[in-house]
């Protein structure tokens, strides 16, 4: 559609794809494009669909184009959808190393790249997609916390004192309940030997200071009910990968190597634990044993770690300038949202209670 008027900017903005523009004359039909992101529209109740929509359009239909036209935080100087930064002349923020101020530089042997928060340091922006998201999520993580506690915080405290056995069950519950669970002793050696050898890593690896495991640790454990909720009801995944590099700025601030390492520890908690809920869930109906499956899962997550990161490590290893953006391989981004609401970004948490 933009070739009907390629020198249209409007129409471009407007119909243009690529994650500069809005997309509105792209038309998928492909499967795995739809359920990228939500999961399969058939394992998601219609109510649940409504409210995607309606979000969708007040946020993407209304808001975006409403904030970007009046130019509100200087948005028309960049792209409508980018999740790059960019100083305010319109250029792209690129992340210094230590030794090379202002230039992009490939991830270090040491892993740590490191910047400036001094207040010479200029601030760089985001796209209005990408502000507009991060806010409307930390609005949707307050109703998430409301909504579980008013409509599920009695129920929560019930069962929380009830085991399998001595509550009303169903047909399903009834014939599982023959079968015996996994000891909680084993769940807490699993996790005392998880937590030790996170502190071990972070602390010889130089990746982040290892006390911030106590911080990282509990809050991805105190995100699994309210989220588990959700999921369990909606078929709708809500991480807190937000949260977590959020937190990690501030609490890291210019540490790339920390920031990453505390949101991935938080996610992968979260993440892998909502894994090992479902498949127990799975079991529950086709009535394998607990026990099975929990030997199963430790199992898997120990293979899939080993050989993840030794294939990663070879690439790393093997093939030059793998973090150049110029090369068919590609690294990981390092630009992350923790630098969103850093002291360094326009937009920082203050910005919401004070003028930019």
């Amino acid at each position: 559609m933009c070739m009907i008027n390629p020198n249209n900017i409007l129409l471009a903005q407007l119909t243009g794809t690529g994650g500069l523009a809005m997309g509105g004359g792209t038309l998928q039909f492909d499967w795995l494009t739809l359920t990228s992101q939500l999961g399969s529209p058939i394992l998601t109740p219609l109510w649940a669909q409504i409210n995607i929509l309606i979000g969708f359009v007040l946020a993407c239909w209304l808001f975006v184009p409403i904030m970007y036209y009046t130019n509100v935080w200087n948005f028309m100087t960049f792209p409508i959808a980018d999740s790059r930064f960019f100083y305010l002349n319109g250029s792209v923020f690129q992340l210094p190393g230590n030794t090379q101020q202002g230039a992009a530089v490939p991830l270090p042997k040491g892993n740590r790249f490191e910047i400036s928060n001094n207040n010479t340091h200029p601030h760089f922006y985001s796209t209005v997609t990408f502000v507009i998201g991060n806010y409307l999520f930390f609005a949707s993580l307050a109703a998430l916390i409301t909504h579980t506690i008013f409509y599920y915080g009695k129920d929560i405290l019930k069962h929380a004192k009830t085991s399998l056995q001595h509550r009303q069950n169903d047909i399903h519950c009834l014939l599982m309940s023959k079968y015996s669970e996994a000891p909680q002793w084993l769940y807490w050696i699993v996790s005392t030997i998880g937590f030790v050898s996170g502190c071990f890593i972070c602390h010889y690896g130089k990746l982040m200071p290892w006390e911030y495991l106590y911080i990282s640790v509990p809050l991805g454990i105190l995100s699994l009910l309210p989220t588990g909720i959700i999921n369990a009801k909606t078929n709708i995944f809500i991480d807190l990968t937000n949260v977590t590099v959020l937190v990690s700025g501030l609490l890291l601030p210019g540490n790339i190597a920390g920031n990453y390492t505390f949101s991935t520890y938080t996610w992968l908690i979260q993440n892998r634990a909502m894994y090992l809920l479902r498949n127990l869930k799975f079991a529950h109906y086709m009535k394998i044993s607990p026990r099975a499956i929990f030997s199963i899962q430790l199992i898997i997550a120990l293979l899939s770690s080993a050989i993840r990161y030794c294939i990663s490590q070879y690439l790393m290893d093997s093939i030059e300038g793998i973090c150049e953006s110029n090369k068919n391989w590609l690294c990981t981004n390092v630009q992350t949202m923790s630098h969103t609401f850093s002291s360094i970004s326009k937009y920082s948490y203050l910005s919401l209670f004070d003028k930019v």
